[in-house]
């Protein structure tokens, strides 16, 4: 981890490592959701809300080759919010697996669309054999 550090760029700084073994799966094939926080001005409590108590909110999801109409309900595990009088905290769990991927922002515009908000990634998960949630790291060390 030291000798990573030394050569990564200002901003950018590894917090643990690992050996595993060649043969172990790849990280990506065990993902199953990614965790964002995003945070915009003005109060998204009530639009939090009313996407939780819908049974499906459909959005235009665009590719580089079309645009079609996608039910992004079933691809958010979590979705809270809290403001502070000026500024929303967004926190989410979407899917992101191989078959179905979620992007925060896109997320994000069905909650306030043509807002301006700044999202950061926090989390990799995959599920355990029982259903639970585990980090990234600890599933890549077979615990998964």
């Amino acid at each position: 981890v030291e000798t990573l550090n030394k050569c990564l760029p200002d901003g950018l700084k590894c917090k643990r490592a690992a050996l595993i073994d060649d043969k172990a799966p790849a990280l990506m094939a065990l993902m199953q959701e990614a965790e964002y926080t995003a945070e915009v001005e003005g109060d998204l409590t009530q639009a939090v809300e009313a996407f939780n108590a819908a049974e499906e909110v459909v959005v235009e999801k665009r590719s580089k080759s079309k645009t079609r109409e996608v039910n992004i309900k079933p691809m958010v595990r979590e979705l809270s919010c809290s403001f502070d009088g000026k500024t929303s905290t967004v926190h989410m769990i979407v899917e992101n697996t191989n078959a179905n991927t979620l992007k925060a922002d896109l997320l994000m515009s069905a909650l306030a669309k043509d807002t301006f908000c700044r999202v950061v990634r926090t989390g990799f998960y995959a599920r355990t054999a029982d259903g639970s949630r585990i980090g990234l790291f600890e599933a890549g060390m077979g615990q998964a």
